[in-house]
């Protein structure tokens, strides 16, 4: 029953995981149409927001603006894949100006990266891009780097399995051809090996002393004459062996 919860367990973090890389993969971020303003985009502290764009060869500039009543700080990256596009960025109050040129139809990426120094700055804000047409391409499909790291608890989560399945049939192997000999201080019972499959062992005990004369009873003066009967050597009285539990 636990190696299965183990087992279900695993299948949902897997399912999770497949989820979360498959999002980060298709859905990085919502496009941007140049020539059209996204307004009241809100970042949080420490938060980085990602947007697409398509865009023709040529001059282009980003545009992020925001009312000095947040108090926002904003770092600005421009990607073609993994690749860093060459920019240059200008920083008014309150506003940020990002410019770059593409040589050919490329899909870029654009991060928004909340900088404050304690990341607590927070709000609303506003993001452009001028310049030029939108260009008919692919949606870009990009691995972020984090993705891979996810990775790493599955397949630990995987070996748990695997390592706990081999510990269970090697346990259970073990168990069934193990045997157990029986063993007691005060009691006496034949020197016998008991094989069992169940947990319930149980084997023939004599009393301790003789019901008949009193003597104590050893291995070496009863004698055996069935499964539950032995001889007492010192008064030739049968003597009846109960199964108790080990």
């Amino acid at each position: 029953m636990a190696c299965g919860r183990k087992i279900l367990a695993t299948g949902l973090l897997t399912v999770g995981l497949i989820l979360i890389i498959f999002s980060s993969i298709i859905f990085v971020g919502p496009a941007l149409v140049p020539n059209a303003t996204k307004s009241y985009e809100h970042i949080w502290g420490g938060e980085t927001k990602l947007y697409i764009a398509k865009l023709e060869a040529g001059n282009w500039t980003v545009t992020v603006s925001s009312n000095p009543f947040w108090d926002l700080e904003i770092d600005i990256q421009v990607t073609a894949g993994n690749m860093l596009v060459p920019y240059t960025i200008a920083i008014a109050e309150n506003s940020y100006t990002v410019t770059f040129t593409l040589t050919e139809p490329t899909a870029v990426h654009i991060r928004l990266i909340e900088s404050s120094v304690y990341s607590d700055s927070s709000g609303f804000y506003s993001i452009q891009i001028t310049g030029g047409e939108a260009a008919n391409l692919p949606i870009p499909i990009v691995l972020p780097s984090f993705s891979l790291f996810l990775l790493v608890p599955f397949a630990f989560c995987i070996s748990i399995v695997i390592i706990t399945q081999v510990g269970v049939r090697r346990l259970k192997h073990t168990s069934e051809t193990s045997h157990v000999t029986s063993t007691s201080t005060g009691d006496v019972m034949p020197s016998r090996t008991i094989s069992s499959d169940i947990p319930d062992y149980r084997s023939p005990r004599l009393p301790s002393k003789c019901p008949n004369c009193g003597s104590n009873l050893s291995e070496s003066n009863v004698d055996w004459v069935g499964p539950l009967e032995a001889i007492c050597l010192h008064c030739e009285a049968v003597i009846k062996a109960k199964f108790e539990r080990l």
